[in-house]
């Protein structure tokens, strides 16, 4: 009996041991797939094995989320996989106005029949919706948000057959508001979409993508001179009402500007797992952001519900392509899910 239990012992340990090494030899092949599709490179080996156990870590998560019954989207890799949470976190740049910063702004006050809404918006594959771009490792998403606004309206408003792209440099490096004397659209280190339409009504528009190119994305900082002098102006805002913010969970007033063909800028608490790691299909519900404050502005382009009845907007990102759907979201509608309904704004073009 005794040599009976001690080789079925061994057996198990035997066993145990090739799953252990086939477990390994997975990880280790999409760690290598991981680099290769995301361009990864790492200067020393205790490097890449720090790397390798943060991509584990998001491994591990796609996983358990993915084969969750109940969970209502999909996660995937992507660029942020083998990052920690503060390194992810260099990607988005969202500063909240004050208290009294929103007392000062236009406050949108429309008569709203919810029955005369469209029950479905979507103008990500309008002649006027720029492509998605990805705004690097620099907190600017505030500029992107400013921009993609902007390149819409002023596409819409004039009948172009498509817009003219527009420069985020050119607000990272000249546009230095300040609030009460205190610095407050601060390049790379995070801004307001408010402060940049205020800027570029007060400075004569915004130059041209061709003629003020992104470079912050790759040096992770604005530059020290502001260039905008030898730029071409490719959009104007309005002097007398550069933005216009909508009262905090007014969802049928931010549903009407959308289906009036304007879109808006929108903030939300990024830094979860869930929310870095979207890839769709399906409408992101994840309620771990909490009530937690706000740190990246993107667009909101559309909105609808889904075959299970979850209302959602579909909000397009500065994260590039390579991210969610495409670059946007369905991010669940009416319930100020991670603060999405609290400070959303909208330009006019000139």
């Amino acid at each position: 009996m005794l040599k009976i239990f001690v080789t079925v012992i061994a057996v198990v340990a035997c066993y145990c041991t090739v799953i252990d090494a086939a477990s390994t030899s997975n990880l280790d092949a999409k760690w290598r797939q991981f680099k290769i599709d995301h361009g990864k490179f790492y200067d020393s080996a205790v490097e890449d094995a720090k790397r390798k156990k943060l991509f584990a870590a998001s491994l591990d998560f796609v996983e358990r989320h993915n084969n969750d019954r109940a969970a209502t989207f999909q996660v995937g890799l992507n660029q942020f996989s083998d990052m920690t949470r503060a390194e992810q976190n260099y990607f988005n740049g969202f500063k909240p106005l004050t208290p009294l910063q929103i007392s000062q702004i236009p406050i949108a006050k429309l008569n709203v029949n919810p029955a005369a809404l469209s029950t479905s918006v979507d103008w990500r594959n309008d002649a006027c919706m720029p492509p998605v771009v990805n705004q690097g490792q620099c907190g600017s998403c505030w500029t992107f948000a400013a921009t993609t606004n902007l390149e819409f309206d002023s596409c819409a408003l004039h009948s172009q057959c498509s817009p003219v792209l527009l420069s985020q440099q050119h607000l990272l490096d000249c546009d230095h508001s300040t609030q009460n004397g205190q610095p407050f659209n601060q390049g790379c280190n995070g801004g307001n979409a408010y402060y940049a339409w205020k800027y570029l009504a007060a400075n004569g528009g915004q130059n041209t993508l061709a003629s003020y190119p992104y470079i912050s994305g790759t040096t992770g900082q604005a530059s020290s001179t502001c260039n905008n002098g030898s730029g071409i102006i490719g959009a104007k805002v309005s002097t007398t009402k550069p933005t216009t913010l909508i009262a905090n969970n007014d969802v049928n007033t931010m549903m009407a500007v959308l289906d009036s063909k304007k879109l808006l800028a929108v903030a939300i608490y990024a830094s979860t797992q869930a929310f870095n790691s979207y890839k769709g299909p399906g409408v992101f519900t994840d309620k771990t952001c909490g009530s937690s404050t706000s740190n990246h502005q993107i667009t909101a382009v559309g909105y609808g519900t889904d075959s299970n009845g979850i209302d959602y907007w579909i909000l397009r990102n500065s994260w590039g392509t390579n991210w969610g759907i495409n670059g946007y979201i369905l991010f669940q509608r009416g319930i100020n899910l991670c603060q999405v309904e609290y400070q959303s704004m909208f330009t006019d073009a000139a």
